[in-house]
């Protein structure tokens, strides 16, 4: 069999250590994003409604930066070792943001980057009522064409609010349906009951804690929902620019070609460190190392080896 294109390329940046998953760096952001998050959590509670409506925004993105640490566990490129990157995982995604870490593997890592872009495998090319391509175009009902081809743009991003919260209900979904679909010695695992006990912890945190220490429900549940609306909103802008606008594919014959073809290369310039450096960890290889979706620094070891 011959070998992968990329498989010399990958051997080599591994020699040099080049691929080498930032243990201590991936803990030491989870925690200074932490304590920013609880900081801004605990000042809400002081100020008052106008203040607390202009900080939140503020509070949103660094909950945001958090939950995408939590995007790196799952994705086992956070820290070293198994244990590592499924105990930053668990205490980000099902603890902090209530996302099942079982439902986010299947749906990203397994569907989305195994076939990105790819009709009717990617998930993330097909969200009711958009259409992100010509063949869902087509096979939409009358109803949901006019929606697209008359308020899909003007609607996109109002509806990203609910992104965070319809992604929580997903992995509710997904976690309570997994028993009962699962294959027999699959069913009750211990990342299953890690994943379950957590996200019962987080709604014990983020909205019984509160109203039993004396805060009412209403402003309880709606900083909750407003908040990670912001959230939703701020990941729907984080992924949308790695696939979108690049080609929609219906059939392929090389999936390296795939990873290539269908990413995309992205220069922030000024603002990189907020959008890049404090979402992701970008002095290391993404998922799928090529020279398309490789963008280690000027003049690094890695991008000569790249080009």
């Amino acid at each position: 069999m011959a070998e992968h294109p990329l498989a010399d390329l990958r051997k080599k940046l591994k020699e040099e250590n080049l691929l080498d998953k930032p243990t201590s760096k991936s803990w030491t952001k989870v925690i200074i994003l932490f304590v920013i998050v609880f900081a801004l959590c605990t000042i809400h509670l002081f100020l008052p409604l106008v203040f607390g409506l202009l900080l939140i925004p503020i509070t949103a993105l660094f909950a945001t930066t958090l939950a995408m640490t939590g995007h790196e566990g799952v994705h086992s490129s956070a820290c070293r070792s198994k244990l590592g990157n499924i105990s930053l995982a668990a205490v980000v995604f099902p603890l902090f943001a209530g996302f099942s870490m079982e439902y986010w593997r299947e749906k990203h890592n397994m569907k989305h980057h195994a076939q990105p872009n790819v009709v009717n495998k990617d998930p993330d090319i097909h969200s009711w009522p958009f259409t992100f391509s010509q063949e869902e175009y087509i096979t939409s009902g009358p109803v949901r064409r006019f929606f697209q081809r008359n308020l899909q743009g003007w609607t996109f991003w109002p509806i990203s609010l609910l992104v965070g919260h319809l992604m929580r209900l997903d992995g509710l979904k997904y976690i309570a349906l997994k028993p009962f679909k699962s294959k027999k010695n699959k069913r009750i695992t211990k990342v299953w009951l890690l994943d379950t006990s957590l996200i019962l912890v987080h709604f014990a945190l983020w909205i019984a804690l509160p109203i039993f220490a004396g805060l009412s429900w209403q402003i309880t549940l709606g900083f909750y929902a407003l908040l990670w609306g912001l959230v939703g909103t701020f990941l729907t802008a984080i992924f949308i620019v790695g696939h979108a606008g690049r080609p929609i594919i219906s059939e392929y014959d090389q999936n390296w070609r795939l990873q290539i073809e269908t990413a995309r290369r992205i220069k922030f310039g000024p603002i990189r460190f907020i959008l890049f450096r404090w979402t992701r960890l970008p002095d290391r290889t993404p998922h799928a190392p090529s020279p398309l979706t490789l963008q280690p620094p000027k003049g690094s070891t890695t991008r000569q080896r790249v080009r």
